[in-house]
């Protein structure tokens, strides 16, 4: 049996468990027994006769709904099995086909994604929940629509596999705002990459928002992008994305017919967690799938200004410095690492804790602090010193 038919039974037996009807005959159960007791004049022994028949429509149910959990469970141990292959399938699906097309520029299409007006209102409320300037946000192939959405991120984000690609995009809004979004080029996942997300700055964003992409690659891949992901977003950002969610029958058919890799609500959320994101929120409708996924922490906003320098890829480091000099407190990779090891080896916290639970300048600034209170401390030290032998040879001179 094809792993979509296995699917779509057990959705179906999932959606018509007779729990709402089990409910309502235990209320129905409860008024008749209720109706025969108060001020019955129907016989005692038929009365008992009437009970216990209720008690056997009652067993009636919980047979039947433990039936129908054994066989959902029947069904998914065989589900599982079949995935034991479609995983390897849709690794070597995305190599042999799709990688090549996310290669290709002439691949690049720029349409909007048809959603039911219902997905589309929760989904356009969702994301205006993290519009907000005081922190910088992130599109991820804006080729789809939405990026307008997020439009109050400052900074904002465009990223794609090249910068031209974000060009139809820029042209949602006036040439003067236009000039206010940073494009990025990201590299294309493959089996051998080191990084995606190259050079864009980490542990700053507030939210970033990816439509349409993860749809189509691998777990493999996907368990990269979680791991870059959690390294940009600051503490309490959000990262929402679209995935192929085929735990439905229809989306479930797309892995199937080759334009599509397999993936699970179930899978996916380990491979979040595995990365040390948490689950915030998700919206299913028969294989119209999102999630949001958050960063350990409090989001919180520190910058007294424009927060970020723009980036290239020549001379990093150098303009890493000269944006820092620009950018009131946002410091360059090397200076964020020497902060972490000296605030472990200051006994403030792990290593992997500051870099989990803290934006760059918090790190920063709880490390200045450590150092201002041993520095104090010392001073303090030196002075009772100071007192304690200037005492002692105020009382060596009265002897002498």
């Amino acid at each position: 049996m094809k792993l979509s038919e296995l699917v779509k039974q057990r959705r179906m037996l999932q959606t018509s468990k007779p729990n709402k009807m089990s409910d309502q005959w235990a209320q129905f159960k409860s008024d008749m027994i209720k109706t025969m007791t108060w001020k019955s004049v129907i016989s005692a022994d038929r009365q008992s006769h009437l009970q216990t028949k209720l008690k056997m429509v009652t067993s009636a149910f919980g047979h039947v709904e433990q039936y129908m959990d054994e066989t959902i469970a029947e069904l998914t141990e065989q589900i599982k099995q079949l995935e034991q292959t479609a995983y390897p399938q849709s690794y070597k699906w995305y190599v042999e086909k799709k990688l090549p097309e996310e290669a290709d520029p002439g691949t690049v299409e720029h349409k909007p994604i048809r959603l039911l007006e219902r997905n589309h209102n929760i989904l356009d409320k969702r994301m205006k929940l993290y519009n907000d300037w005081r922190f910088p946000g992130m599109c991820i192939q804006p080729r789809h629509g939405w990026v307008e959405n997020i439009a109050s991120c400052d900074p904002l984000y465009m990223v794609d596999y090249e910068k031209e690609h974000c060009e139809t995009s820029l042209k949602v809004f006036n040439e003067r705002f236009q000039k206010k979004i940073r494009t990025y080029k990201m590299n294309v996942w493959h089996p051998k990459a080191e990084r995606i997300f190259e050079y864009l700055p980490q542990n700053q964003f507030g939210f970033v928002l990816s439509f349409n992409w993860l749809n189509f690659m691998p777990r493999e891949g996907i368990k990269q992008v979680y791991q870059e992901i959690f390294e940009l977003l600051r503490p309490g950002g959000i990262f929402m994305h679209s995935y192929n969610n085929c735990e439905y029958h229809a989306t479930c058919r797309l892995f199937e017919h080759g334009t599509h890799p397999y993936m699970t609500s179930s899978q996916i959320r380990e491979l979040a967690q595995s990365a040390g994101l948490e689950y915030h929120f998700e919206h299913s409708d028969r294989g119209f799938d999102w999630l949001e996924l958050r960063k350990p922490g409090e989001l919180q906003s520190i910058r007294g200004g424009q927060a970020l320098g723009k980036i290239e890829v020549d001379n990093r480091v150098e303009l890493e410095k000269e944006q820092n000099i620009k950018a009131h407190g946002v410091m360059t990779r090397e200076e964020y690492w020497g902060y972490l090891d000296e605030g472990a080896r200051l006994g403030i916290d792990t290593y992997k804790n500051l870099r989990r639970n803290y934006s760059w300048e918090a790190v920063r600034q709880k490390v200045l602090n450590k150092k201002a209170q041993i520095k104090q401390k010392e001073e303090k030290e030196k002075a009772d010193k100071a007192k304690q032998q200037a005492l002692k040879d105020y009382v060596q001179s009265k002897k002498g």
